[in-house]
């Protein structure tokens, strides 16, 4: 019987730390070299790709897409927001695409997932997006592949200019019974806060700024205000309490094979209002059918809840939230008067500390403690995703395969706003939407093998391919609550009633194929083609071809008799891939719904909201890639070298039409985007005294520029950071993120520096003495910059807004002057670089003793941090964010972003 099983491997983190291949291999394999990580298709990576594992078993994470954090070469992973569940920007080779997604292809159990935020949410809670991979347990999976150059991720077309994450659960080598449980428990604290001025030192820089602006000075006697409110210390949780419990059962036979695993997860968020859980089902199964007829069955029942807050600046229409909110919220007033009543806005206190009923602040910004607290935004989805495969060998060496693929996800929001949050609208506001989403996918495929003991190796797979997806939406909104007792439990309240749907579909047929070609292990050729035909485009049919080349020397006789040479390779890969993470309907014109009034009635009607263009085209990105491996002391030391160029022909962005036409821009192919640049990965697994050691670090480098762009075009931000527009000017030469703005006194308009990184790195070490073993990781990032818009408003001089406490040193004169919040200047500009302890893990295997009787297998308890310690010259809490989430040119941005925790686990394993 031919079975998928995962290798155990005996120095246990190499540069390939985790992979699958399609023979039953004896386990502590130590020869990594020429065994294949998954290349999808149910096909492995051969020598001539360029794939890297990604070590799992020391890693503490919430979501998958954290595990990607500091562990491969050329990833560069940003944990947009601290929300537990949020999304973390991953980024493969740099960036690609200006408006079109720029996060890689995840393929999980053979189905590609839609890996665009907004599919899973309704959008209309709070907070930043959520992780696509929210839905699946770290716990079950069993291996990560990251898919990088042509020759790898050709084979997914449309989709792979981005790069390609594999992602396979659990499956179990034929045994007996198993179970395995693992739970921990942990306390989540606060990264930081800011450093405010109290509400003494508020007064008088207060009475400062009005003395300078001619007006009268507010207060008498401002140091007997005290310390004030604290509000940050209002909305933060002391600690947070995590708990994570996780079972898994699997055995099997020659015949049948089976991993059944459940999980919950409750984590708290570390801010009042805000938390997540996760309900998680996986069931694997596969089955020898016959002789000739092998069935494989993945099946993933989720559900995630989420309680969000407003926060990364969205709450209404205003730029504030909580976050924002308990940094500038004056700190003279109290959380609660003595007569009970509530301050609920950012109100001007008198002298006794009393609001004065007069709005201190052109932004409208709430009690953040009442916007927390009183707020109720809470998102509900159910996510079914099944693989079903069959493979039938028709000959010893000749094999038929059809799979098909369900991923069907279910979502309900509902969200209420109390009336006494709106200034000037006393009545709430309560909404409610449900989204429907369904993903199908088949695949057939044939493949032959000739058989290996001959010196000519030829592998040729090829098949076709179909995908459907749509998803509706449905959604209502009710403004004006005369009773706010039933809250969005009955928005029929509501004085005024809003609906609103949405449909949207796409499809896509394809046809694809792979051939390789090796002689004596020593030279392999790969020949990868795929065809793609999508609605998005028309229908219109574009083929993604790929070459790929590898010398092993090490098999030749220039090298072959070399003693400390174990492994020499070079490969190279060229070929072209797609993007196809854009708007189904980009291609047309779009009709929107609009009210206007006529002879004092209210007439609705739908006219055009954007025009299209039927010319527009696939990004496409040519590729390539050469590689270099060395392997010493039986690959035990391991290093690769790879340089790469990545051209995107035909980037989408908006192009400006002209005024006559009647509308502002198009979608048009405006922009040609180079990424080149340099990953290094070295892995050493050696006998250290008495300690068995690895150590794997690497270094990434990435040079992103916009090569060329139509009629000398410059594309200018269309999303604004408070009151500052076109901050990110785009052009030729420039890179994507591409910050504009003013030397210090405003006077002189400057290029400020960019939101991507110069180059990242990672470490990990992994040592093992006796029974205990320790796990550290390391990420940083270097030479990308940041805009601290936090800043903006704490170095305020208008003395609208409570200040920084370092600001109060710094600031010579403060000046009252209300609105000042329009222009970027350098000094709020600043270098992000940073270097994080990622992870730490501290296990001991407890000796069984008279528990074996008990027929338990293992006992391992362990303890484990996260977000330990960071080094940074940034003065916000944390350089890890982006506050508009993955879109390229708007990276490195920092404002009101839901701060990150520190996690401190315990937790026990218990084999049976």
């Amino acid at each position: 019987m031919k079975v998928k099983t995962h290798i155990a491997i005996k120095c246990v983190y190499t540069l390939i730390a985790s992979m699958l291949i399609h023979l039953v291999l004896a386990q502590d394999s130590t020869d990594l070299s020429h065994q294949a990580m998954e290349l999808g298709y149910d096909q492995p990576v051969n020598s001539s790709l360029s794939a890297t594992g990604i070590n799992l078993k020391y890693r503490l994470a919430t979501t998958v897409d954290q595990l990607l954090q500091g562990t491969s070469a050329g990833i560069y992973a940003v944990e947009n927001s601290g929300q537990p569940g949020g999304e973390v920007g991953v980024h493969l080779r740099g960036f690609h695409s200006l408006i079109a997604g720029n996060q890689p292809l995840y393929v999980v159990d053979g189905i590609p997932y839609n890996n665009e935020t907004d599919w899973s949410l309704a959008g209309t809670t709070f907070g930043p997006a959520t992780s696509p991979l929210a839905f699946i347990s770290p716990q079950d999976i069993e291996s990560i592949t990251v898919l990088k150059d042509a020759g790898a991720t050709a084979l997914y077309g449309s989709r792979g200019s981005n790069g390609v994450i594999i992602i396979k659960t659990k499956r179990i080598l034929p045994d007996s019974l198993s179970v395995s449980f693992n739970m921990n428990f942990g306390s989540l604290v606060p990264m930081g806060s800011y450093e405010l001025a109290t509400a003494g030192q508020y007064a008088t820089f207060l009475n400062e700024a009005f003395a300078n602006a001619g007006l009268s000075q507010p207060y008498s006697n401002p140091s007997g205000f005290g310390k004030g409110t604290d509000w940050q210390d209002k909305i933060l949780r002391k600690s947070a309490i995590r708990q994570n419990y996780h079972l898994g059962i699997s055995g099997g036979n020659e015949k049948l094979n089976f991993y059944l695993a459940g999980e919950f997860l409750d984590q708290p968020g570390i801010i009042i209002g805000s938390d997540f859980q996760r309900y998680n089902f996986q069931a694997n199964i596969d089955a020898q059918l016959n002789d000739k007829l092998i069935l494989e069955n993945s099946l993933q029942l989720g559900r995630i809840e989420f309680n969000t807050i407003p926060s990364d600046a969205g709450y209404g229409t205003s730029d504030v939230d909580v976050i924002t909110g308990s940094r500038i919220f004056n700190p003279i007033l109290p959380h609660q008067n003595n007569d009970g009543s509530i301050n609920y806005f950012n109100l001007m206190a008198d002298d006794s500390g009393l609001p004065t009923g007069i709005l201190q602040s052109d932004l409208i910004q709430p009690n953040p403690l009442l916007l927390a607290g009183s707020t109720d935004s809470k998102s509900t989805t159910t996510r079914v995703h099944n693989y079903l495969s069959l493979k039938y060998h028709l000959l010893e060496n000749l094999s038929i395969n059809g799979a098909i693929g369900v991923d069907a996800l279910f979502n309900e929001e509902y969200t209420f706003i109390p009336g006494a949050l709106f200034f000037g609208q006393p009545k709430g506001r309560g909404s409610g939407a449900k989204l429907d989403a369904l993903k199908f996918t088949n695949q057939y495929f044939v493949e032959f093998e000739n058989p290996q003991s001959t010196d000519h190796h030829l592998k040729v797979f090829g098949g076709v391919g179909i995908e459907g997806w749509r998803r509706e939406v449905l959604a209502g909104q009710s403004l004006g609550f005369d009773n706010e007792t039933l809250r969005y439990y009955s928005l029929t309240v509501g004085q005024q009633k809003l609906l609103n749907s949405d449909i949207q579909d796409w499809n896509m047929q394809s046809i694809f194929g792979q051939g390789s070609y090796a002689y004596r292990d020593i030279y392999e050729l790969t020949l990868t083609a795929r065809a793609d035909g999508s609605s998005i485009y028309g229908g219109r049919f574009s083929l993604f071809p790929a070459i790929a080349f590898s010398w092993n020397l090490d098999k030749s006789s220039l090298v072959r008799n070399h003693e400390n040479i174990s492994r020499l390779l070079i490969r190279t890969s060229i070929g072209s891939t797609g993007n196809l993470s854009i708007e189904p309907y980009s291609r047309f014109s779009l009709l929107n719904e609009f009210s206007a009034a006529l002879n004092g009635s209210t007439i609705n009607g739908i006219s055009i909201d954007r025009i299209g263009n039927k010319d527009l085209k696939i990004e496409k990105t040519q590729k390539f890639n050469i590689g270099f491996q060395l392997g010493l002391k039986d690959n035990r030391w391991l290093f690769d070298l790879d340089l790469y160029r990545d051209l995107t022909d035909n980037a989408i962005g908006l192009r400006p039409l002209a005024a006559t036409s009647g509308f502002q821009y198009a979608m048009a192919n405006v922009a040609s985007i180079l990424n080149q640049g340099i990953e290094f990965s070295a892995s050493i697994n050696e006998r250290i005294g008495v300690a068995d050691a690895s150590f794997q670090f690497f270094l990434a480098t990435n040079k992103n520029k916009v090569e060329s762009l139509v009629d000398d075009l410059t594309i200018s931000s269309n999303k604004s950071i408070l009151e500052i527009t076109n901050w990110n000017q785009i052009s030729q030469g420039t890179a994507i993120s591409n910050f504009k703005g003013y030397t210090s006194n405003g006077t002189e308009a400057i290029f400020l520096g960019s939101g991507l990184p110069k180059f990242v790195l990672g470490f990990y070490t992994k040592w093992n003495y006796r029974r205990i073993d320790l796990g550290i990781s390391l990420q940083g990032a270097f030479g990308q910059k940041m805009i601290n818009a936090n800043r903006l408003l704490l170095e305020n001089t208008t003395g609208e807004y409570n200040v920084s406490s370092d600001y109060l040193s710094k600031s010579p004169t403060s000046i009252y002057q209300p609105g000042a919040y329009s222009i970027l200047t350098e000094q709020f500009v600043e270098n992000a670089s940073y270097i994080r302890l990622k992870n730490l893990t501290l296990g001991y295997d407890i000796p069984l003793g008279w528990l074996s009787k008990a027929a338990i297998k293992a006992l391992n308890i362990y303890i484990a941090g996260e977000n330990l310690w960071t080094v940074t010259s940034y003065s916000g809490i944390d350089p890890d964010v982006s506050h508009f989430g993955s879109v390229g040119p708007y990276q490195g941005v920092d404002l009101g972003s839901y701060p990150k925790a520190k996690t401190y686990l315990l937790g026990l394993k218990i084999d049976l």
